[in-house]
């Protein structure tokens, strides 16, 4: 296999063959393996290929296949700076790794599974319809959504790209496409992060019809986690996904996000996967594609699909101890949300405003109503309102009025009534009482 390379603008990693295997072995030592169907791969055709690239990059890629030692050896540099590794063995690998993840997509289309796992090598999600680009030579989420969408039931498709860098390739692809939702949460640093630029923007929306179908959460650092990640898919992610309501829900799996990566430098835990797989099979009548992208800590990415293959299994996630989000979780996806809030309905920007501080509060009809009785009484009437000294004083505070002759007097007459009675209107959605609805009887 081809070892390829991508990173930072500063920053090169490895990606090493055993990704595959070691994903594989822990599946097996786990048991997830015996309850796994194997899907048969077969290496995606020229005409699959072509629904999203040109044909003069299949051209290209194919080319490697001729090139020799010498031309690798010159070329090597050329496809350093591109993050790539290429050899003569390239286009057939990068042939089955789209291909893998169409036979896993046909596969739940026929019914014969209802989700999936394609674990495959090398990605695709950085590959863009022209060229080749950070490890990537076919975009494997995007052919195999294009060609579901051209041969099988599924018309409205949801990509959900969590790999730490932002899916230039897949974004492009259905830049104008309204049905097709991308939806990435990736690390940005302001446009310095792999692959750079200011496409993975959050006002990087889409265009023409596509306007508003791609919804980009650039963090702004490292270090965001379990709390920033499922603060956004619950703020962001699941309202708009459930607003837009697919038919399939491809997920572009990278986990180089993953707690222990040292490229992505992010603290996303197996849990934090698995709640976030949990999530993505509510939609779409629970038909769910799970692509293998990025991840280059072998632990790291070993035990983070484990973690998303039990959830696909029906095994409920751990549970996560600690969800404190950080300022600038809370920032981006506040920023997000207002970004997004003109175009999808489902929305709640104020819900994820950061520190709002004490929200005013509307005024309540009992204490209102309660305040007017006081004020008729007390001012009408020329009466007083008698200090109560018990424990429970409060809850009758303002409520005992006397004559001022009362410490005077030898007898005491006492008048006790109940308020009355409200008849309260609930609103059925949220339960909470529509106070303009409300009567005294």
């Amino acid at each position: 296999m081809a070892i390829e390379k991508e990173g930072t603008s500063n920053k090169m990693d490895v990606d090493d063959p055993q990704r595959i295997s070691v994903i594989y072995d822990k599946l097996k030592v786990s048991g997830c393996l015996q309850l796994m169907k194997k899907i048969p791969c077969h290496p995606a055709s020229r005409e699959d290929i072509l629904t999203v690239h040109t044909a003069d990059h299949w051209d290209k890629v194919m080319s490697y296949s001729l090139m020799t030692d010498e031309d690798i050896e010159h070329s090597e540099m050329f496809y350093g700076e591109k993050s790539l590794y290429v050899c003569r063995d390239t286009p057939i690998a990068a042939r089955f790794s789209c291909g893998g993840v169409l036979e896993a997509g046909r596969a739940i289309a026929r019914g014969e599974v209802k989700k999936a796992f394609a674990i495959v090598r090398p990605p695709g999600h950085h590959a863009e319809p022209l060229d080749a680009m950070g490890f990537c030579f076919f975009n494997n989420v995007a052919v195999t959504t294009r060609v579901l969408q051209k041969t099988t039931q599924f018309k409205r498709i949801l990509i959900l790209d969590w790999d730490v860098h932002h899916g230039n390739g897949t974004q492009l692809a259905f830049l104008d496409d309204p049905s097709v939702l991308y939806i990435s949460l990736h690390r940005y640093d302001q446009g310095r992060f792999y692959p750079t630029g200011k496409f993975g923007s959050m006002n990087s929306r889409g265009e023409g019809n596509g306007f508003g179908y791609s919804v980009n959460i650039p963090w702004p650092t490292k270090g965001m986690g379990d709390a920033e990640y499922l603060w956004a898919f619950q703020k962001i992610v699941m309202p708009i996904a459930m607003e837009f309501s697919p038919d399939l829900v491809i997920v572009s799996a990278g986990f180089d996000a993953a707690e222990g990566d040292e490229l992505g430098e992010c603290n996303v835990t197996p849990p934090g996967y698995a709640h976030m797989t949990a999530m993505l099979c509510t939609l779409a009548e629970g038909h769910v594609l799970v692509a293998l992208e990025g991840g280059y800590n072998l632990g790291s990415i070993s035990s983070s699909a484990v973690a998303v293959v039990e959830t696909l299994l029906g095994k409920p996630p751990l549970s996560i101890n600690s969800l404190s989000v950080s300022e600038y979780g809370t920032e981006t996806v506040w920023l997000v949300a207002r970004e997004q809030s003109g175009f999808w309905k489902s929305i709640d920007v104020d819900s994820c405003e950061p520190n709002p501080g004490p929200r005013p509060q509307p005024p309540n009809l009992a204490e209102t109503l309660k305040e007017h009785r006081q004020a008729f009484i007390y001012s009408g009437e020329c009466l007083l309102s008698l200090p109560l000294l018990f424990d429970t004083a409060r809850f009758f505070e303002g409520q005992v009025a006397c004559t001022k002759d009362f410490g005077n007097s030898d007898v005491i007459v006492l008048f006790l009534h109940e308020f009355g009675k409200l008849s309260v209107l609930p609103d059925q959605a949220t339960f909470n009482v529509q106070e303009e609805f409300t009567r005294l009887v």
